[in-house]
């Protein structure tokens, strides 16, 4: 994975690409005419080294870095744009030149990763490519070039411009999604707790039990979840259900117990089938709404699109109108400045209005859900009609979006919605309505409609944010299907909503810290009691520490009250332990004051272990004390705590972890995500996962690792805590998986056994550094290195060694690393000089 300082160093690259393509063109046009180049060779000033090191053979080392034949992974960069990280195969040059880098064979799959136009290849070569056969960069395209970067592990290519395909450097065929293998995959979570107060006792245990099937491209999977209580015990699957994804509609499949989301509708339970498109299975490019910046430049121009004070585009663009649509908005949303630099210094700088809060898709795009089956009343039971919805949304022009839908519920329920996003200078709105009839058997037809508006205003320059969202029932006679479905409309029933009106806003301060607002209005059909609620909030740091004071407010509902909360984190980095403190004082209307002061702090490999403790003193001036640890492992997550206020004792233990079955036996890990990769590296147990925590391979070589869905996903283990005699021949390998599949991640080892020549004081003068060492069939298995040591690589239990030097002298070196020859440092075996004589 490259880091962000490469990515960086890229970018100031691009800045110059207008010198370096002149530069380019001129070097590749005295290229074509000049034989192939001859590479000068470097030069080792000898008196540079002395004592020992004075008879240094480095005839070896003075020849260029040359690329080898094999599979690198690498960083591929087309024509100036982002790099795309990937194993590429490199196929040897001609014998006569050895001094030749090998040149990269890519597979179709690749090339199409890679962005370029395959149809205008002669029918020939695209035979071969959809053989499986890999062609290089000029065998396609006349006029390519081809660099390798041994500093930045980049692989630069240069192609005509006209057989270049215009899209995200992310975006993934659907002929490269994995449905991986077939497996069985559980996540597991747990809780014990155990209370004790003036003689009562009670204990409850409960886990939660998610599972699933995987064969070929079907996934079935089902929630189930046990409880076990005062001597009462309860076993209830709650949800299954199989799916599937339909590539080519970029839509998935779900059929069994489904919840439908609340976007148009109310959510409810349904017994039947779902098919539904899926924004993750676009191409990256198109999964973001952001609206075409267009413009007119003069000139030969530098333009850039800026959100707030980030710049989220840069590039060049010739005289004349141009359109840009392929950046990446900050996720916070707020108004773009495009600004347009001539060629003689001049700006120009417009606004764009984006707002992301309420959801808009790109022009053209149609995303839709379907559903039918029987209504779920759940546990409470009730009416179970069969019935269908179906909703759309489309992208109309490039700020305005059309959406809605419609629900049948048999003769009992039906209902309407349509609404209509906009993306204008003065924010993001959004606004629809719905009607809706309800009738029951032997009473009249209910009808009504509700009115919904959403908005949201980021301003860039400053940084604020503004949400505010009203949903208002404007008759009596609309309901929603589960509150139609479970009562009769001629009860009076207090607590059905009338109107609900939200506002909440943020801003920073700068090195002021930030303040927050938010508050809400609920009222209800006869008389229910209002419900209102506000809270504010201010932060900041002084000096390391962080202070936050919190107010809020409440009325009606479950109660009303008021509370103010002072906050202090106090970083201990000046203490050899470390950790946290903090001290909350709670002002509570209701409950009087309550003040806490605790302590946190984690250690361990990668923060694996946390633990804390805090004293606490309520209203009645009782005082408290609790212990808490929990620890991330290769194996999940697991945590225990203990606590006494007064005459009232707490225990618990929490976990949550994963497994999965699979050919090769049972992997054990952390919470597993929707989609999972299965690493697989022989003989490489205990190897670290990157970016996984304390995540490890286990004895048999197996780990599991999160992955994203219908994107590449880069995948890397480190070899720290490997054996010497393992060598990992690829530390980084890709997938692009679908949603829910289990995809294998093989890892190629090569294990040799390795041990360490040690050469004595009184044989380093005529051993130097840099003297090669053969074993007996000639094959150089390792180089003297500083302190007259060299790890070797591929010996066998016994055998000889063979020195060579420059003059002609050699020395053979008996060694046996089982019986009284072998002595050990930690898992690597020595093996001392003694010269047998010449080879």
């Amino acid at each position: 994975m490259f880091t962000q300082g490469s990515s960086l160093s890229r970018r100031r690259w691009w800045r110059l690409s207008p010198l370096v393509a002149a530069l380019a063109s001129v070097l590749a046009c005295e290229a074509s005419a000049a034989q192939a180049p001859a590479y000068a060779e470097a030069q080792f000033d000898p008196m540079m080294l002395w004592g020992a090191a004075s008879r240094a053979d480095v005839e070896r080392f003075t020849r260029r870095n040359v690329l080898e034949a094999g599979r690198h992974y690498v960083e591929v960069v087309v024509n100036e744009r982002r790099g795309i990280s990937m194993p590429v195969q490199f196929v040897s040059a001609a014998d006569d030149a050895p001094l030749t880098d090998a040149h990269a064979c890519f597979t179709q799959e690749q090339w199409q990763r890679l962005g370029v136009k395959l149809a205008v290849l002669a029918p020939a070569l695209r035979e071969r490519m959809a053989a499986g056969q890999c062609l290089g960069v000029k065998a396609l395209y006349p006029g390519s070039l081809e660099q390798y970067d041994f500093s930045a592990s980049q692989l630069l290519i240069s192609v005509p411009q006209a057989f270049i395909q215009y899209s995200a450097y992310q975006d993934v065929s659907p002929d490269q999604w994995q449905s991986g293998i077939t497996a069985f995959r559980n996540n597991y979570s747990y809780s014990y707790q155990r209370f004790a107060s003036r003689g009562v006792q009670f204990s409850s245990f409960n886990a939660l039990l998610d599972s699933g099937l995987n064969v070929g491209g079907w996934f079935l999977r089902n929630s189930a979840y046990f409880s076990q209580s005062q001597g009462r015990r309860q076993f209830r699957s709650q949800r299954t259900t199989l799916q599937t994804d339909i590539p080519s509609w970029r839509a998935r499949l779900v059929m069994g117990q489904l919840y439908t989301g609340a976007e148009y509708f109310s959510a409810y339970r349904l017994q039947g089938v779902m098919l539904s498109t899926d924004p993750a299975m676009l191409p990256y490019s198109e999964r973001l709404y952001r609206p075409t910046v267009r413009g007119v430049a003069n000139s030969q121009a530098t333009v850039q699109i800026l959100q707030g004070q980030t710049v989220i585009y840069q590039g060049r663009v010739a005289p004349g109108p141009f359109a840009i649509d392929d950046y990446s908005p900050i996720g916070y949303g707020g108004d773009l400045t495009l600004v347009i630099t001539e060629a003689d210094g001049s700006e120009q700088r417009y606004t764009v209005p984006f707002g992301n809060a309420v959801r808009l898709i790109r022009k053209g795009q149609l995303q839709y859900s379907l559903s039918a089956g029987r209504y779920d009343p759940g546990p409470r039971g009730g009416l179970k009609p069969w019935m269908g919805q179906a909703t759309a949304r489309w992208g109309v022009q490039e700020y305005a979006n059309l959406y809605g839908g419609v629900l049948a519920a048999g003769s009992q329920y039906g209902a309407v919605s349509i609404g209509a996003g906009f993306n204008t200078p003065v924010g993001a709105v959004s606004l629809d309505s719905s009607w809706a009839r309800a009738r029951r058997r032997g009473e009249p037809a209910s009808w009504g409609v509700s009115y919904r508006l959403s908005y949201t205003k980021t301003v860039s320059a400053t940084r604020t944010v503004v949400r505010l969202a009203t949903v208002r029932y404007s008759s009596e006679g609309f309901w929603t299907l589960n509150d139609a479905l479970s009562g009769r409309f001629s009860d009076v029933r207090p607590g059905r909503p009338r109107g609900e009106f939200n506002l909440s806003m943020s801003q920073p301060l700068g090195r002021w810290g930030s303040v927050y607002l938010s508050g809400s209005l609920r009222n209800y059909w006869h008389a229910a009691p209002r419900q209102t609620q506000w809270q504010v909030g201010y932060s900041t740091r002084v000096q390391g520490v962080t202070v936050s004071v919190t107010a809020s407010a409440s009325q009606g509902g479950f109660g009303s009250g008021r509370q103010v909360m002072l906050n202090l984190s106090i970083p201990l980095s000046g203490w050899k332990t470390g950790g946290v403190l903090r001290s909350t004082v709670l002002q509570d209307s209701g409950r009087g004051r309550t003040e806490r002061i605790s302590y946190d702090n984690t250690v361990g490999r990668n923060r694996a272990l946390s633990y804390g403790l805090d004293i606490t003193r309520d209203a009645q001036r009782q005082q408290g004390y609790g212990l808490n640890a929990s620890y991330v492992g290769r194996y999940g997550y697991v945590s225990a705590a203990a606590s006494r206020q007064g005459e009232t004792t707490q225990w618990s233990v929490n976990g949550n972890g994963g497994l999965v079955i699979h050919g090769g036996g049972v992997t054990l890990g952390q919470t597993l995500p929707d989609s999972i990769g299965l690493i697989e590296a022989r003989d490489a147990g205990g190897a670290t996962i990157a970016n996984m925590g304390n995540a490890k391979l286990d004895g048999n070589g197996y780990g599991l690792v999160s992955l994203s869905p219908y994107s590449v996903n880069e995948v890397q283990i480190s070899p720290e805590n490997l054996s010497l005699d393992v060598e990992l021949q690829s530390t980084t390998e890709e997938a692009i998986p679908r949603a829910g599949a289990v995809v294998p991640l093989v890892f190629k080892t090569k294990r040799e056994r390795a041990a360490l020549l040690v050469i004595g004081p009184e044989d380093r003068a005529r051993l130097p550094f840099g003297t090669p060492i053969h074993d007996q069939d000639g094959t150089i298995i390792g180089t003297i290195g500083q302190g007259g040591r060299a790890l070797l690589r591929g010996v066998t239990d016994q055998g000889v060694l063979i020195l060579r030097f420059t003059n002609g002298e050699s020395c053979r070196v008996p060694y046996r690393l089982q019986g009284d020859g072998a002595r050990g440092e930690g898992r690597v075996p020595l093996i001392p000089l003694r010269c047998g004589g010449p080879s």
